[in-house]
């Protein structure tokens, strides 16, 4: 559990500095271009090549190479998982290849289709972006490949630096190429994607890697894993179109809208990545050995830690995030070309979007569940009904509430899907805790709805400057949370206690 602990704090603090950069990244875009036409056309331009990332299922292979390669590990039997990594990067690399070079040429028509408010330079500025991010799709899907290589053999340092060197690279191209306007930016993304993701993994792997050209398709070995990875391909596929969906009706919104919901994503996105997708990733090979040796009361404990840990902290940050929208989003992005008003309307996007945060993060948790035991079909069945059954909403809500319809319409979305996901899991593994589970997420979330409620009360009738107000409201709340967490004994705080706060305590006290 110590090797857990250790992966878990070294992807969290790999993503959280991720983050801290893509803020200043999106800081510095506001700051020099603010939030209209052009800043829509730069965002928008990555949603076909996310789109063909999924599409070959760059993110699904990598989840479900995890799990076999230490399957083959566990049984002394690396060399066929070399094989079956020679296949892949063979087959899957020139099948990608093919797809880019078709997309680059047919950019203008799915560009025009998925953007239909799109028109003039805004559209022209949107294909010519889209075209420069493209191929780094090829750099992601084969970095993806060698980190779950590295992760499975519990090396965790490099697929931790690449993305703090794929988004200082964005800002530092970016910068270089200003005064070519915000191509540079997405020039910075293509360069980054090789420097990054692929580049310092491969360094990394490159005396252990044994690869030979191989495009058997037919093997055994190769078809059973497209037969796990097809529905999690599927399943970000629906998560791309969950993206691509709010943008389609964004675009038919003012200017600034598309800016306005990538904005608030990344917001929402800290604590998901630096607590849910850190330890997704890291508890994902511990998972598959325990499941492997049918080791199931670890498997059992691993999960209640994980998913009790993750949902605490998650919803200790949309606490932190509803209470103090407004005030956030004039922090991380009003200066320079981003005005006040711009604020006031990111702020009502993001604060639609906090709610999701828990729910958004419980998905990601439990969904490697599921991997772990290389049942990848039920998410992504569970995940199609939920987007279908968002459609409406989609359709509806932003007649009524604009752009915040949008982010409010995911937010449910979120919200069911981790419930059903959840409860169906006790289908798939009989020996599941569930009771125990919920009790404890449901004591988390009464705790964090009075909390929430009481300071978003409170708040309404304090008049100081908005910095001061963030500041010192923050600090209040974050010090009467903790203190009523462990005044009720929420086992979920202890484990953050002792996960995070104590090892932070101890390195103040050096």
């Amino acid at each position: 559990m110590k090797k857990l602990a250790l992966a878990s704090i070294l992807m969290s603090s790999s993503i959280l500095l991720s983050r801290v950069i893509g803020f200043i990244r999106d800081a510095i875009i506001a700051a020099n271009f603010g939030s209209g036409a052009m800043t829509d056309a730069y965002y928008a331009s990555f949603t076909l090549p996310d789109f063909l990332n999924y599409l070959v299922a760059g993110g699904a292979f990598s989840l479900t190479f995890i799990p076999i390669f230490v399957h083959y590990l566990v049984n002394k039997e690396e060399d066929k998982g070399w094989k079956l990594y020679s296949i892949i990067i063979s087959t899957m690399s020139i099948i990608l290849i093919i797809a880019i070079i078709i997309l680059e040429f047919m950019a203008p028509t799915i560009v025009k289709s998925m953007f239909p408010g799109f028109s003039g330079k805004l559209l022209d500025d949107t294909i010519l972006f889209t075209r420069i991010v493209l191929p780094a799709q090829l750099f992601f899907y084969n970095g993806g490949i060698i980190a779950a290589i590295l992760m499975a053999k519990k090396r965790f340092l490099m697929p931790a630096l690449a993305p703090l060197v794929y988004n200082i690279s964005i800002i530092i191209f970016g910068l270089l190429f200003s005064k070519y306007g915000i191509i540079g930016f997405s020039v910075g993304a293509l360069l980054g994607s090789f420097l990054g993701p692929f580049l310092i993994q491969f360094l990394a792997l490159r005396k252990e890697i044994n690869f030979k050209l191989n495009f058997n398709f037919l093997d055994k070995d190769f078809l059973n894993f497209l037969k796990i990875s097809i529905p999690i391909m599927a399943g970000l596929i629906l998560i791309s179109l969950d993206d691509w969906i709010s943008k389609f009706y964004g675009s038919k919104l003012p200017d600034g809208t598309i800016t306005y919901l990538n904005n608030s994503r990344r917001l929402i996105m800290v604590p998901i990545g630096v607590f849910a997708q850190a330890n997704a990733q890291a508890i994902l090979p511990f998972l598959s050995e325990f499941f492997s040796k049918k080791e199931f009361e670890k498997f059992n404990q691993l999960i209640r830690k994980s998913t009790t840990l993750v949902f605490f902290i998650t919803s200790f940050a949309a606490s932190w995030y509803i209470v103090f929208h407004n005030e956030i989003i004039r922090m991380v992005y009003q200066r320079g070309k981003f005005l006040e008003v711009n604020s006031i309307e990111n702020s009502k996007i993001f604060l639609m979007f906090a709610f999701a945060v828990p729910f958004w993060a419980g998905v990601t948790i439990v969904s490697r569940f599921y991997y772990s035991m290389k049942n990848t079909l039920i998410p992504m069945i569970i995940g199609a009904v939920m987007l279908i059954l968002s459609i409406p909403l989609f359709i509806i809500l932003p007649k009524y509430m604009g752009a915040s319809g949008l982010a409010l319409t995911i937010s449910i979305t979120k919200f069911l899907y981790f419930i059903t996901i959840f409860f169906v899991f006790k289908k798939v593994f009989k020996e599941f805790e569930i009771k125990v589970l919920f009790l404890d997420i449901a004591k988390i979330m009464i705790f964090f709805i009075v909390i929430t409620s009481s300071f978003f009360f409170i708040k309404r009738y304090i008049k100081i400057n908005w910095f001061v107000l963030l500041a010192v409201g923050s600090s209040i709340q974050f010090v009467v949370t903790l203190f009523l967490a462990k005044f009720l004994k929420l086992d979920a705080y202890q484990e953050f206690f002792n996960r995070y706060l104590l090892r932070i305590i101890r390195k103040i006290k050096r």
